[in-house]
Protein backbone atom coordinates (compact mmCIF):
# COMPACT_ATOMS: atom_id res chain seq x y z
CA UNK A 1 0.00 0.00 0.00
CA UNK A 2 2.82 2.40 0.87
CA UNK A 3 4.49 1.68 -2.47
CA UNK A 4 1.29 2.62 -4.26
CA UNK A 5 1.04 5.92 -2.36
CA UNK A 6 4.69 6.77 -3.08
CA UNK A 7 4.27 6.04 -6.81
CA UNK A 8 1.05 8.05 -6.86
CA UNK A 9 2.80 11.01 -5.20
CA UNK A 10 5.70 10.86 -7.69
CA UNK A 11 3.35 10.81 -10.69
CA UNK A 12 1.26 13.64 -9.24
CA UNK A 13 4.30 15.85 -8.72
CA UNK A 14 5.51 15.03 -12.23
CA UNK A 15 2.23 16.04 -13.84
CA UNK A 16 1.94 19.23 -11.77
CA UNK A 17 5.25 20.69 -12.93
CA UNK A 18 5.01 23.83 -15.07
CA UNK A 19 4.96 23.29 -18.81
CA UNK A 20 7.87 25.45 -19.85
CA UNK A 21 7.33 24.95 -23.58
CA UNK A 22 4.11 27.02 -23.43
CA UNK A 23 5.58 30.04 -21.65
CA UNK A 24 6.33 33.44 -23.17
CA UNK A 25 9.11 35.90 -22.50
CA UNK A 26 7.66 39.31 -21.53
CA UNK A 27 9.58 42.56 -21.13
CA UNK A 28 7.81 45.79 -20.13
CA UNK A 29 9.15 49.29 -19.49
CA UNK A 30 7.20 52.47 -18.86
CA UNK A 31 7.69 55.92 -17.42
CA UNK A 32 5.59 58.57 -15.68
CA UNK A 33 5.13 60.56 -18.92
CA UNK A 34 2.82 57.92 -20.38
CA UNK A 35 5.18 56.19 -22.74
CA UNK A 36 5.80 52.47 -22.61
CA UNK A 37 7.44 49.64 -24.50
CA UNK A 38 6.72 45.96 -24.26
CA UNK A 39 7.90 42.85 -25.99
CA UNK A 40 6.30 39.41 -25.87
CA UNK A 41 8.04 36.41 -27.42
CA UNK A 42 6.76 32.85 -27.58
CA UNK A 43 7.21 29.83 -29.79
CA UNK A 44 4.25 31.01 -31.92
CA UNK A 45 5.62 34.48 -32.62
CA UNK A 46 6.30 37.81 -31.00
CA UNK A 47 4.93 41.30 -30.57
CA UNK A 48 6.69 44.56 -29.87
CA UNK A 49 4.81 47.78 -29.15
CA UNK A 50 5.98 51.22 -28.10
CA UNK A 51 3.96 54.29 -27.13
CA UNK A 52 5.63 57.66 -27.34
CA UNK A 53 4.86 60.66 -25.15
CA UNK A 54 2.75 62.26 -27.93
CA UNK A 55 0.48 59.19 -28.01
CA UNK A 56 1.86 57.67 -31.19
CA UNK A 57 2.01 53.88 -31.01
CA UNK A 58 4.28 51.81 -33.22
CA UNK A 59 4.58 48.08 -33.21
CA UNK A 60 5.29 44.85 -34.95
CA UNK A 61 3.81 41.34 -35.00
CA UNK A 62 5.76 38.30 -36.10
CA UNK A 63 3.65 35.17 -36.59
CA UNK A 64 4.23 31.98 -38.55
CA UNK A 65 2.65 32.04 -42.00
CA UNK A 66 0.82 29.19 -43.69
CA UNK A 67 4.07 28.17 -45.37
CA UNK A 68 5.92 28.09 -42.03
CA UNK A 69 7.96 31.22 -42.71
CA UNK A 70 7.58 34.18 -40.33
CA UNK A 71 5.14 36.89 -41.39
CA UNK A 72 6.07 40.38 -40.17
CA UNK A 73 3.43 43.10 -39.84
CA UNK A 74 4.60 46.59 -38.84
CA UNK A 75 2.02 49.21 -37.85
CA UNK A 76 1.56 52.72 -36.52
CA UNK A 77 -1.40 54.27 -34.70
CA UNK A 78 -1.46 58.03 -34.31
CA UNK A 79 -3.72 61.01 -34.96
CA UNK A 80 -4.28 59.70 -38.50
CA UNK A 81 -5.57 56.33 -37.26
CA UNK A 82 -4.25 52.78 -37.44
CA UNK A 83 -2.13 51.98 -40.49
CA UNK A 84 -0.14 48.97 -41.61
CA UNK A 85 3.30 50.15 -42.68
CA UNK A 86 4.48 46.84 -44.11
CA UNK A 87 3.37 43.27 -44.07
CA UNK A 88 0.62 41.00 -45.31
CA UNK A 89 -2.66 42.85 -45.47
CA UNK A 90 -5.89 40.91 -46.11
CA UNK A 91 -7.80 41.55 -49.32
CA UNK A 92 -10.51 44.20 -48.99
CA UNK A 93 -14.06 43.02 -48.45
CA UNK A 94 -16.29 43.37 -51.50
CA UNK A 95 -19.20 45.76 -51.14
CA UNK A 96 -22.68 44.29 -51.59
CA UNK A 97 -24.32 45.82 -54.64
CA UNK A 98 -27.80 47.23 -54.24
CA UNK A 99 -29.76 48.60 -51.34
CA UNK A 100 -31.58 46.10 -49.16
CA UNK A 101 -35.36 46.36 -49.18
CA UNK A 102 -37.10 47.03 -45.87
CA UNK A 103 -39.15 44.27 -44.30
CA UNK A 104 -42.88 44.63 -44.91
CA UNK A 105 -45.56 43.88 -42.32
CA UNK A 106 -47.62 40.73 -42.76
CA UNK A 107 -51.42 41.13 -43.05
CA UNK A 108 -51.81 40.02 -39.41
CA UNK A 109 -49.34 42.66 -38.20
CA UNK A 110 -51.04 45.36 -40.29
CA UNK A 111 -54.44 44.45 -38.77
CA UNK A 112 -52.99 44.45 -35.23
CA UNK A 113 -51.39 47.87 -35.78
CA UNK A 114 -54.66 49.30 -37.12
CA UNK A 115 -56.60 47.91 -34.14
CA UNK A 116 -54.00 49.28 -31.71
CA UNK A 117 -53.99 52.78 -33.20
CA UNK A 118 -57.80 52.83 -33.36
CA UNK A 119 -58.11 52.07 -29.63
CA UNK A 120 -55.17 54.38 -28.82
CA UNK A 121 -56.80 57.31 -30.65
CA UNK A 122 -60.14 56.50 -28.99
CA UNK A 123 -58.50 56.54 -25.52
CA UNK A 124 -56.61 59.73 -26.36
CA UNK A 125 -59.83 61.43 -27.44
CA UNK A 126 -61.65 60.28 -24.27
CA UNK A 127 -58.81 61.58 -22.09
CA UNK A 128 -58.79 64.97 -23.81
CA UNK A 129 -62.60 65.26 -23.38
CA UNK A 130 -62.23 64.66 -19.61
CA UNK A 131 -59.67 67.47 -19.34
CA UNK A 132 -62.04 69.99 -20.93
Amino acid sequence: MNTFLILFAIFTVGFCRPHLEDTADVKVTQNSLGSYKYQVSSKDGSRIEERLVDGTITGEYIIPGSDGRPQVLTYIADADGFRVIKGPVPAPVSVIAGIPTPVEDTPEVKAAKEAFFASYNKALEAASNKLQ
